[in-house]
């Protein structure tokens, strides 16, 4: 063999060395990277599912919002009728006393309600008059009326029965 042959043979040895070192790098990172992608894909994941508590908690938060607007709206209404007839109570304590007359004959006997009923029937009307639209507050002059996010979050609900 000549000397060319050798140098070439030498060179052809390197780079394959070379190329070989080359490979065994990509290697590495390839293999990195498939690590890195099982990673994201678990926190995908992981992600996913925060996200569905979090939203079955907002879900929650709702209801739980509603359920206290519609007590809100009933304790007002019981304080309403409370007032009323504390009021009617008062104006039964100073009325004055009737004459000395005899009794009207008892009228025919009829099924009468009881004041639980009648009480109900009342407290039952004043919510009712209580669930119409109230007009909406009035806001500063010269302010403009900006909205945040939590705005559409939390906005009361209207229409309930």
């Amino acid at each position: 063999m000549s000397a060319t042959g050798l140098i070439m043979d030498g060179i052809l040895i390197l780079l394959l060395l070379a190329a070989l070192m080359y490979g065994l790098r990509l290697e590495k990172k390839l293999k990195a990277l498939r690590e890195g992608q099982a990673g994201f894909a678990q926190a995908v994941t992981e992600l996913n599912v925060a996200a569905g508590k979090a939203q079955s908690a907002l879900a929650e938060l709702r209801a739980a919002s509603e359920e206290t607007d519609l007590l809100h709206e009933r304790i007002v209404a019981a304080r309403t009728l409370k007032a009323e007839l504390e009021g009617l109570v008062a104006k039964g304590r100073a009325a004055p006393a009737p004459a000395q007359t005899p009794p009207p004959p008892a009228p025919a006997p009829q099924p009468a309600e009881s004041p639980a009923r009648l009480l109900q029937a009342l407290a039952a009307r004043r919510f009712e008059e209580s669930l119409a639209e109230p007009a909406p507050p009035a806001r500063p002059a010269g302010r403009p009326a900006f909205r945040t996010p939590e705005d559409d979050l939390f906005e009361p609900v209207r229409g309930r029965a």
